[in-house]
């Protein structure tokens, strides 16, 4: 049987990376008794996949992993089992089968949704009319407003840091400013054809607007994997 299970991702164990949370949940599996399907060859390792690398720091009640057991066993019998073992932190949200044919979820990933919130109060740099403009442009619709939006990126085939636009992967985005509190809703592209990190994003835009807020500072959440 195929399945797929949406989880969160928050507290502490958002400081776990990407290759220690599929770790933690093979050994997940191991201790709640199921029975992971293993692929053949010289290497075989359990069918198992997260559908979208989570970076570390950041938290997620949106998050996707598909897998295959040897047994058939109902959603509710795979969820009792692993939330009896699964870390705090991890919630199970829900859980469905999948056709055997049926493509994989990190192959349908498409884009991804995220909630950005930053405090004003942590300021380092800015333009003196900052929070007037930010007020003014509460949506940021200035920021998407330009036919370019040109960031330096990291490549692994490059040696140095290459231009890219970053415009069409952002498809929406919404600012609102609550007290001295700032939160950006948007929808960025994620998958193996298109992929832009909220990392390059933040960067963008703080550039474009003027001022600099301590990385460590920021909350990034994502909200939901879209498909």
């Amino acid at each position: 049987m195929r399945y797929m299970l949406k989880f969160t991702k928050e507290e502490v164990i958002k400081y776990t990376s990407h290759l220690d949370m599929v770790r933690m949940f093979k050994r997940a599996f191991q201790r709640s008794g199921i029975r992971l399907v293993f692929s053949a060859g010289f290497n075989p390792h359990p069918k198992m996949t997260l559908a979208q690398p989570l970076s570390l720091g950041y938290t997620s009640v949106g998050e996707w992993i598909e897998f295959e057991t040897v047994n058939d066993l109902t959603p509710d019998e795979v969820k009792d089992s692993l939330t009896k073992v699964l870390p705090p932190g991890i919630k199970i949200l829900e859980i469905s089968t999948m056709q055997q044919d049926e493509k994989s979820l990190a192959g349908r990933c498409h884009a991804a949704e995220y909630t950005i919130a930053m405090c004003l109060d942590h300021v380092e740099t800015k333009r003196a009319d900052l929070m007037e403009v930010l007020t003014i442009n509460s949506h940021g619709e200035d920021f998407l407003d330009r036919a370019n939006i040109i960031v330096q990126k990291k490549s692994m085939k490059h040696k140095n840091p290459v231009e890219v636009d970053i415009k069409p992967m952002i498809h929406y985005m919404n600012v609102c400013i609550v007290d001295n509190n700032m939160f950006i809703s948007t929808e960025l592209s994620a998958g193996s054809s298109s992929n832009l990190s909220p990392e390059l994003f933040m960067e963008a835009f703080m550039q474009f607007y003027g001022f600099r807020i301590p990385r460590e500072t920021i909350e990034v959440i994502r909200t939901e994997i879209l498909m």
